[in-house]
């Protein structure tokens, strides 16, 4: 269980850094001025059990 909950956090932060790198965020600043991003939404992460691939 807790081998699971490393590669979906593990494949989250991968997919972050995708979707950073492809530029697929909005920015903008808060009211104390800093900057903000937000990213596409992740649902759900599956894993493939027989080859313990994302």
């Amino acid at each position: 269980m807790i081998r699971e909950f490393l590669y979906k956090s593990k494949a989250k932060a991968e997919l972050i850094k995708a979707f950073r790198s492809a530029g697929l965020h909005k920015t903008y600043k808060s009211k104390g001025g800093t900057e903000r991003t937000i990213f596409p939404q992740i649902h759900d992460i599956q894993l493939d059990k027989e080859n313990k691939k994302l």
